[in-house]
Parts: C-alpha cells; structure tokens; sequence
C-alpha cells in the first residue's frame, strides 16, 4: 500500500517556486518514511498469515493439529519437518483418543521446549523457563477457546462444539508466534 498527498501538493501549487520546492521535498520525506513502515507492517502482518495458512495446508494433506502447528514453524527453528512430524504423530486427537489435550496446544508447547532448552544434558537448567511458557500458552489458549481437552473443544462430552481443529490450530500458531516469539 502506497500512500500519497495529492490533495497537500494541489495546495502548494499557490506557493514560491521555492517554498514549493522545499514543501514537495519534506512531503516526499514524510511519504518514504510512511511507505517503508507500512511495507515493514504489511510483511510481518504476511508472515503471520503464512505460519497459519501454512499450518491449516498441512493439515488439509493429513497432518494431525499437532503436526500441523509444530511444522509450520520446522524452518524457523531449524529442524526437519520430518522430525517434528515423527515427534508429534502420538499427539494428534488428544492423545489419540480425544480425552486429552488437544494437539494444537501439544504442537505449541512442543515448540517452547525446541525453541527455550538448553540442551544441556550434562546440567540441565532451563525446563523451568520453559515451564513458564507452557503455562502462558495453555492459559492463553484456555482463555480463548474455553478448554484445553480436544473432545470438549470438539463438544464430544459436552454436545457443543466450542472451537474445530482448525480454528485451535490457527490460535497455536498465533500462541506460539507471540509468546515464543516465533
């Protein structure tokens, strides 16, 4: 999107030939600067839009919601989407049975240790940052969507269907991206 004052330079038009010069510089100043912001804002407005529509693509072709959240993001922390996908295959349908946890949550918390471990093995000493992520992004996604169990969202248990797959897998995605900064 390109912004433009042709309204503001009609006006100048009764100016100096040097007031004008000066006026059509400052305008042409305020313009680039504007533009560049708004392309930087379009960007990261498209980048986000990609993550879930990449995650939303992924689960058309079959992935399960946890597959599709943790993959979507494979590039960004630099793992192989066949990984992940292995990884988040037991996640999927709450824990394979509906009962449980729903896997677009599963997929976004799977993300908070991938992205905050220390991968210290010898003397671990992260998994309480991460703990604190996890919280955030199942207390966030609770808020939003009213449950975190896969058959509840779904209205198994309860006749009414509070959130679908890929609704919950849109909001992962949107979770991860902002509290893993992602």
């Amino acid at each position: 999107m390109k912004y433009q004052l042709p309204a503001f330079r009609r006006q100048i038009r009764n100016m100096t030939s040097e007031s004008r010069y000066f006026a059509d510089l400052k305008i042409d100043c305020y313009l680039r600067i504007i533009n560049k912001v708004c392309t930087v804002q379009e960007k990261t407005e498209d980048t986000i839009m990609t993550k879930k529509e990449k995650a939303i693509e992924l689960h058309d072709k079959g992935f399960n919601c946890a597959q599709a959240v943790a993959c979507a993001f494979a590039e960004k922390i630099g793992m192989p989407e066949e990984t992940l996908f292995a990884a988040c295959e037991g996640f999927g349908l709450g824990m394979g049975g509906m009962a449980a946890t729903c896997g677009a949550v599963s997929g976004a918390v799977m993300l908070a240790g991938l992205k905050n471990s220390c991968k210290n093995l010898e003397q671990p000493s992260s998994k309480a940052d991460t703990y604190k992520l996890t919280r955030e992004i199942t207390k966030t996604f609770l808020e939003k969507n009213g449950s975190l169990t896969c058959g509840e969202l779904k209205g198994v248990t309860t006749g009414k269907v509070l959130r679908s797959c890929p609704d919950c897998i849109r909001d992962a995605v949107e979770i991860a991206e902002d509290i893993l900064k992602l």
